[in-house]
C-alpha cells in the first residue's frame, strides 16, 4: 500500500459508511467511527541505549494512519446488554521509506447491565483510574457502580494488566453539583508477569506490588472553575538485573540480598492542578500546575519517582511523548520523563469565535524536580495549539500543532540539542 493509499482508502469508506445507525428489531445497533490522522513528528529522541551522549534528538518520522472503530451492541432485555468495538488500523510512511503495515484488533468485548441505580460490567473493558495517569486501556475485567445515596456512588473494578498482573482500583464520588464532583479512589497493582523487567533490558526478572491513593475534585470558587487530582504512591520491588554492578556485589547500593536482588521501597506523589474563568461567552483562560515527584538518589535502598504504568494521552503531548530516555540501569520512568521527574506550569487559552469552531492555546515551562548528572533543572518550554471544527453531531476536523524547545537540562547533555515538532489533523466521524 502507497503513502497516498489510506487517504484514498479512507474516502471511499466514507463515502460508503455514512449512514445512518442500524436498528434491526430494536435489539442490534451499529456504528463506525474513522479516524484519519496525518503526524509529522521531528527530534524524537532515539532510544537505542541509556547513553546520552551526543545528540539525543535524531529521529524524524512523518506517516499516514487511518483508524476504523466498528461498534456494535446487542441488547437481549431492557437491562442486558452486549458491547462490541474492533480496531482496524493502516499506517503508511509519507517518505515511502517504510513498508505499510495494517492491523487488526479487538478493544472491547463486554456483557454489562442495569438495575436500578446498580451498573456492572465484565469482559474486554476500559480502564481508566487517576485521571489516566496511572493506566489507561482495555483489558480483561470487571466493573460494579453502586448508589450509596443520592449524591453517592461508589465504583469497584478489577483488571488483568500486562497479561497476568492484578489492578485492582476503586473511586467513591460525590455530587456537588451539576458540573461539580469531588471523590476518593485507590489503586493496587500486583507485578505477576515480570512487568517491569518486560520494558528495561537491565532487568532480568522481578516481583512487587505497588500501591496509590488520592482523590479529585471539579468545583467552582467564585467563577473560577477548578480541577484537582492529587495521588500518592508505596510499595516495593525486588529486581533481579542481568548484571550485577560490583558496589552492589559488595554490599552496597539497593539493598541487595541473599536472593542476589535488588529491594527497592517506592515512594512518590503526583499533583495536576488547574484554573480557569469564563471571561467571555467565547473567551476563557485557565492556568496549570504539574507535579510528578522524582528520585534524589540512584543507589539507595527508596526510589521516591512516581511510578505511571500505562497512562493515557498527557499534556504537554510532545514533551511526554518526545523526550523518552530508556530506563537506565538507574532508574524507572514516568512515561516521556526519566527519574529526575517534572514539573509543569503555564497557561491556557480557548477560544470559541464561532459554533462551530473552538481554538485552544497553551503554553507551558518544564523543569525537573530532582537532579542530579545536569546542573539545570529547566527542561524548556512546549507551546501547543489546536484547531477544532465541528459540525452536525460527532463530525469533527481538528488540527494539533506542537514545538517543545529543549533548554539548560539538554544543553549539559548535547552541544545542539534540536527543537522537538509535531502536527496531527485529521477527522472524527461517528454515525
Amino acid at each position: 500500500m502507497g503513502s497516498k493509499t489510506p487517504v484514498f482508502f479512507t474516502m471511499i469508506l466514507m463515502a460508503a459508511l455514512m449512514t445512518p445507525a442500524l436498528s434491526v428489531c430494536g435489539q442490534l445497533k451499529g456504528s463506525i467511527e474513522i479516524l484519519e490522522e496525518y503526524r509529522n513528528d521531528n527530534g524524537y529522541r532515539e532510544t537505542d541505549g541509556a547513553d546520552l551522549s551526543g545528540n539525543p534528538f535524531n529521529v524524524d518520522a512523518a506517516y499516514n494512519l487511518v483508524s476504523l472503530y466498528p461498534r456494535f451492541s446487542l441488547s437481549f432485555t431492557p437491562r442486558l446488554k452486549a458491547n462490541f468495538m474492533a480496531e482496524i488500523t493502516s499506517l503508511s510512511s509519507i517518505e515511502g521509506e517504510g513498508e505499510s503495515e495494517t492491523g487488526l484488533s479487538l478493544v472491547t468485548l463486554s456483557m454489562g447491565g442495569r438495575w436500578g441505580g446498580m451498573r456492572a460490567e465484565g469482559g474486554l473493558i476500559p480502564v481508566n483510574i487517576g485521571g489516566g495517569y496511572l493506566f489507561s486501556d482495555d483489558e480483561p475485567g470487571f466493573r460494579i457502580s453502586a448508589p450509596l445515596s443520592s449524591r453517592h456512588r461508589f465504583t469497584l473494578q478489577g483488571a488483568l494488566i500486562y497479561r497476568a498482573s492484578p489492578f485492582i482500583t476503586a473511586e467513591l464520588k460525590y455530587q456537588l453539583g451539576f458540573f461539580e464532583t469531588v471523590s476518593l479512589f485507590g489503586a493496587f497493582f500486583v507485578d505477576k508477569d515480570d512487568s517491569a523487567a518486560a520494558i528495561s533490558d537491565w532487568i532480568a526478572s522481578n516481583t512487587g506490588s505497588i500501591f496509590w491513593g488520592g482523590g479529585a475534585g471539579e468545583f467552582f470558587i467564585g467563577r473560577a472553575f477548578v480541577s484537582l487530582l492529587a495521588m500518592a504512591q508505596t510499595g516495593s520491588l525486588s529486581v533481579v538485573p542481568e548484571t550485577i554492578e560490583p558496589e552492589l556485589e559488595a554490599g552496597g547500593g539497593w539493598g541487595w540480598n541473599r536472593d542476589r536482588a535488588y529491594d527497592i521501597d517506592l515512594s512518590g506523589y503526583l499533583i495536576d492542578l488547574s484554573v480557569g474563568i469564563n471571561v467571555t461567552e467565547w473567551l476563557s483562560l485557565s492556568s496549570v500546575f504539574f507535579v510528578a515527584s522524582g528520585d534524589r538518589s540512584p543507589l539507595d535502598k527508596a526510589f521516591e519517582g512516581f511510578i505511571s504504568l500505562m497512562p493515557g494521552d498527557l499534556m504537554p503531548p510532545v514533551f511526554f511523548e518526545g523526550v523518552c530516555d530508556p530506563l537506565s540501569e538507574e532508574s524507572f520512568s514516568f512515561l516521556g520523563v526519566n527519574r529526575q521527574g517534572v514539573i509543569a506550569k503555564g497557561a491556557k487559552m480557548a477560544v470559541k469565535p464561532l459554533q462551530t469552531v473552538t481554538l485552544d492555546f497553551s503554553f507551558v515551562w518544564l523543569y525537573a524536580h530532582e537532579v542530579r548528572s545536569t546542573p539545570s533543572h529547566y527542561y524548556g518550554w512546549e507551546a501547543d495549539s489546536t484547531l477544532l471544527f465541528e459540525w452536525k453531531n460527532n463530525r469533527t476536523l481538528f488540527i494539533e500543532i506542537g514545538t517543545f524547545q529543549p533548554e539548560g537540562y539538554f544543553s549539559a547533555l548535547t552541544s545542539e540539542p534540536e527543537r522537538l515538532g509535531r502536527v496531527r489533523t485529521g477527522f472524527h466521524l461517528a454515525f
